[in-house]
């Protein structure tokens, strides 16, 4: 096989190993059938607690938002009338200035709505505190860090969210040339550093007021971050970096430790409308984001890394209920999570799971770890326009996927890049452990999932129908794929469990070694489709004609450049003017109306075979 190398500020008018549990079959790693074994049982401590719990921590669209934007680069700092802190600061003190400058836990009691209270760079070590005073939608309570002059870091002005700046966090100056090295540890040098050994259920900022924003601090340590209860609205979290929640000398195979899995950096349990940009979060140990019966709200421009090689990070953006609210209507986008290859626990990228319904997940990246839909209260979520990398042919990492199951339903997952994978895309059901109602924990798979406009390419399997639990466990079915592309795959489909009426409408298939493999007595049913699709490489037309195979075509795609696309440029696999693939397609608008444009966003009027 070949395989290419791989706000406003007051008085002025101012988006995890993944329980990947069909790899058990692969045969690769003998200890890492025994790390998903003992994952699968300390996740149902976990999950069962936090989603049983009403209120466990008692002590305690934006591609750019041009108003937001033109709004802050309009203000020049400092703020007349603003309040200071330092880390030497005293609540004896009046807090109008850096010299008579509040501590922080004055400052956290004492800011009214309009109020700004500027944070200087410093140690800030062991404190908790909790934010009761709301402010207003035209007068929020704005905390914000700085390094040496109010207003020296502000995250809008720096516009982290332009492609040449994305990734810098915590850079001061206005950025400049400085960026952000995420494996070097943070410094109280260059923003407000909040640190507390971890401790169990310890909670460094927890708030329970509206439009409270916090801005540019460092969060090192504690058990969780950030957690903004239900009783909060319309909080904001800026620029802020979350390092090594939990207790990072807990290896992950030592389960008889009650603090294995632990660590949260930003909870929002069951808030309204949470704001959540250019954060960065650091070897959180449990959830790096953790959405739990939230309603509304942007997450954006948030980085996620996972390096510790003693655990890793298990959750990067996970998002499931509280009690009977499901999370709905979050908004996820410019969002990176990236596990560093060889982490021991592969973790789970973005995950809805137990409870998620009409979120959006979009423009993201995906390195070395998944994309999830799981449980049957998991439905019309909508992910699109992102890019997954895995390390499978780099390292043998196949811990990296678009995955469904546990009966996970009615979800779209459109115009997606998925390169150097096990499985691209994969379904199972299994003894998850997170809820013992069989009616949300099922043993199917899912169903009425559609897969449009993916690319996957140097790849094992386009499609994994996963044999873990497949004994006595239920069909794969109803999925269906249109205008995919699937290039430089050893296999079409991988049938390891049962299924039926799995669809393939206007697909095309490069395979080196064949086309479908199928073992443990399991079967692709003959009631699977292939229509207007293309098959080349490895794989005939012939390799589909004992199933619904109705107007197939195979030889020569004429891409413009399938091998010489990048890493993440799939404009290669764009058609030649002669390509047979151009107008060989279905008319796909009686299927659905979610596939109606192509990768490139153009309507689609001929109905070619492929992505384009």
């Amino acid at each position: 096989m070949v395989v290419p190398q791989i706000s406003k500020a007051p008085k002025v008018l101012f988006f995890i190993g993944f329980i990947f549990l069909f790899v058990l079959s692969c045969g690769q790693d003998s200890d890492l059938y025994d790390e998903l074994s003992m994952y699968e049982e300390v996740n149902k401590d976990i999950e069962d607690k936090d989603l049983n719990s009403e209120d466990e921590e008692t002590d305690e669209n934006t591609n750019e938002d041009e108003n937001s934007d033109e709004e802050s680069n309009n203000l020049v700092h400092p703020i007349e009338g603003a309040f200071y802190v330092t880390a030497n600061g005293s609540a004896s003190n009046d807090g109008t200035s850096e010299n008579t400058a509040w501590s922080w836990p004055q400052a956290v009691a004492n800011a009214r709505a309009g109020d700004i209270v500027y944070v200087k760079a410093g140690n800030y070590s062991g404190f908790q505190v909790t934010f009761r005073n709301s402010g207003t939608s035209q007068e929020p309570i704005v905390f914000m860090g700085y390094k040496e002059t109010p207003g020296d870091i502000d995250a809008e002005q720096q516009q982290l969210s332009n492609l040449e700046t994305r990734g810098r966090r915590g850079t001061t100056k206005l950025a400049n040339d400085a960026t952000f090295n995420y494996k070097n540890g943070p410094s109280s040098e260059e923003m407000p550093f909040f640190q507390k050994n971890y401790r169990r259920d310890e909670t460094a900022m927890r708030i329970d007021g509206s439009h409270v924003h916090l801005k540019n601090f460092i969060i090192s340590g504690y058990s969780t971050g950030v957690f903004i209860n239900s009783s909060s609205d319309s909080a904001e979290i800026m620029n802020c970096i979350f390092h090594e929640q939990g207790n990072m000398n807990v290896g992950m195979r030592d389960t008889s430790h009650p603090d294995r899995y632990k660590g949260t950096g930003v909870w929002n349990k069951g808030a309204l409308n949470a704001d959540i940009q250019f954060c960065t979060f650091l070897n959180v140990e449990q959830n790096a984001l953790q959405f739990q019966g939230a309603n509304t709200g942007v997450v954006a421009n948030n980085m996620v890394y996972s390096y510790n090689t003693t655990n890793g990070t298990d959750y990067m953006f996970l998002i499931t209920r509280n009690g009977n609210t499901y999370s709905q209507d979050l908004v996820f986008e410019y969002n990176k999570c990236e596990r560093m290859a060889g982490v021991p626990h592969g973790g789970h990228g973005f995950v809805i799971k137990n409870g998620g319904h009409s979120n959006t997940i979009r423009n993201f990246e995906v390195v070395n770890t998944s994309v999830e839909m799981n449980f049957a209260n998991v439905y019309e979520n909508l992910v699109e326009d992102g890019n997954i990398q895995g390390a499978f042919y780099n390292d043998g990492d196949p811990l990296s996927s678009v995955f469904f199951g546990n009966g996970a339903h009615h979800n779209t997952f459109r115009n997606l890049t998925i390169d150097n994978t096990w499985g691209a895309i994969a379904c199972s059901s299994y003894g998850d452990g997170a809820s013992n109602d069989p009616n949300i924990n099922t043993n199917y798979p899912g169903n009425d999932n559609k897969f449009i406009n993916i690319v996957a390419k140097n790849s094992q399997y386009a499609f994994i129908m996963s044999e873990f639990g497949a004994e006595g466990s239920r069909e794969a079915y109803d999925t269906m794929f249109i205008n995919c592309t699937f290039y430089n795959v050893e296999y079409g489909v991988r049938a390891n469990r049962p299924n039926s009426n799995i669809q393939f409408y206007n697909t095309t298939f490069n395979t080196t070694r064949g086309f479908v493999i199928e073992s443990n007595g399991f079967s692709l049913n003959n009631n699977t489709t292939f229509e207007n699709c293309h098959f080349d490489g490895a794989s005939r037309t012939s390799a589909v004609s004992s199933y619904n195979d109705r107007n197939n075509i195979q030889g020569n795609p004429m891409f413009m450049n399938a091998n010489g696309s990048g890493l993440f440029d799939i404009s290669g696999f764009q058609l030649q003017d002669n390509s047979p693939l151009e107008g060989a397609g279905k008319d796909i608008s009686s299927l659905t109306n979610e596939a109606s444009k192509d990768s490139n966003g153009k309507n689609r009027v001929d109905y070619n075979i492929g992505a384009f």
